[in-house]
């Protein structure tokens, strides 16, 4: 499958403070390149942080629950680092992110 914006995927993430752990956790992919992934972690334990954004229409993108995306770092993920494909941000989710938190 084709690694597009705003898609949301299953990824082996690393820890913060810790790049030698890593966690599986679903990501939402802002800028995929040729063998790298601009993302941006998701959780569904929000962290009530300005730079968090809660998904309205976390269900129509395919998650199993209310989710919130971490907008204040980007991380860059390896494609082999992508497990499995969720789905697709709602387009409503994504114009809300490009405009209010300024993603790309």
């Amino acid at each position: 499958m084709t690694v597009k914006p705003y898609s949301i995927w299953w990824a082996f993430v690393p820890y913060a403070d810790d790049p030698a752990r890593v966690k599986k956790r679903p990501v939402l992919i802002i800028d995929p390149r040729k063998n790298i992934a601009v993302c941006l972690r998701m959780t569904s334990k929000p962290r009530k942080a300005s730079s968090d954004y809660i998904i309205i229409h976390w269900a129509e993108a395919g998650l199993t629950k209310p989710t919130v995306i971490n907008t204040a770092y980007q991380i860059i993920l390896k494609h082999r680092d992508l497990e499995t494909y969720i789905g697709q941000l709602h387009e409503q989710d994504e114009l809300t992110l490009r405009f209010r938190y300024n993603v790309k």
